[in-house]
């Protein structure tokens, strides 16, 4: 599915005339967020991506996401990040690129609130889609879950999957 969205005007800030821009999306291709579902084999997440780019800025896409590989924990979270294509022109960049086959690397840290075994915390996560150039995806999640690590997760997910929906 595919929405339109214009957008005409930005932000200013107090620190704009320093040439100070506190937006974590500023030069990104895509902003993306989503919620899924972390167990210790495999993650899923659906969400929705707003290309910034290319021939199809201003367009918001829903996606699924399933990756497996080797988790730490089990949790249930909100992930926001973006993605970011290295070794092309960001005027050739399109929705369809982001769809395919990827990587993750994944690292988070809580609070423990039960037992000192369940925890809420925030991640950290790395993605590289393949293509004849590079996509990352960077996010930050917040989370609830249980860690076999304590209040640390990680993972690497060697075999995942992105779609547009």
């Amino acid at each position: 599915m595919r929405w339109r969205i214009d957008i005409h005007c930005g932000l200013p800030t107090f620190a704009s005339p320093l040439g100070i821009y506190p937006n974590p999306f500023k030069d990104a291709e895509a902003i993306f967020g989503d919620i899924g579902l972390m167990l210790t084999s495999w993650e899923s997440y659906r969400g929705g991506v707003f290309i910034l780019a290319g021939n199809d800025a201003g367009y918001f896409y829903n996606y699924s996401e399933m990756s497996k590989g080797f988790n730490s924990e089990f949790s249930v979270g909100f992930e926001l990040g973006r993605f970011d294509a290295v070794g092309i022109n960001p005027e050739n960049f399109r929705a369809a690129d982001l769809n395919g086959n990827y990587s993750k690397v994944y690292g988070s840290v809580g609070i423990p609130f039960t037992f000192d075994v369940m925890s809420i915390g925030v991640g950290v996560s790395r993605s590289t889609i393949n293509k004849n150039y590079k996509i990352y995806g960077t996010s930050i999640s917040l989370s609830a879950g249980l860690s076999v690590l304590g209040v640390i997760g990680a993972g690497y997910q060697p075999w995942g999957s992105f779609k547009l929906r």
